[in-house]
């Protein structure tokens, strides 16, 4: 049963290569979705909007990206109008602009690469996880 656990793991990792970090400004609250395709990434924010308006009785005003096209493309752009959402875009080649992202997102990649380093199941496989 161990091994089909490791198989699956591995096939996930494999499959879902995209994280996707949603840090809420004021509380610092993260989320993260794993996705397969950045062509994804609008359905699954269209999921979390409508998720934490239902949840948390509250509207999402003001969206920051980087540049993305998944996130700048015009049928993401009408339902930011349509639901009256801002949205803010970091200037090109500057990570910095999105800083509490970029550190949750390094931070959640180098756990989960220590937690498997220290479970020893992967090794055992000879898969290296970087």
């Amino acid at each position: 049963m161990l091994i089909f656990r490791v198989l699956m793991i591995l096939q996930l990792m494999m499959v879902l290569n995209n994280l996707i970090t949603i840090v809420d400004d004021y509380s610092r609250a993260t989320w993260t979705h794993l996705s397969s395709h950045k062509s994804n990434a609008f359905s699954i924010l269209k999921s979390f909007i409508s998720f934490f308006q239902t949840q948390f009785h509250t509207i999402v005003k003001i969206l920051r990206s980087d540049n993305g096209t998944e996130f700048s493309n015009q049928s993401t752009l009408s339902f930011y109008a349509f639901n009256g959402i801002i949205h803010q875009t970091s200037c090109k080649a500057t990570p910095q602009h999105n800083g509490i992202v970029e550190r949750k997102h390094k931070h959640l990649l180098e756990t989960s690469r220590a937690l498997f380093f220290q479970s020893q199941i992967l090794s055992d496989f000879g898969v290296i996880v970087f």
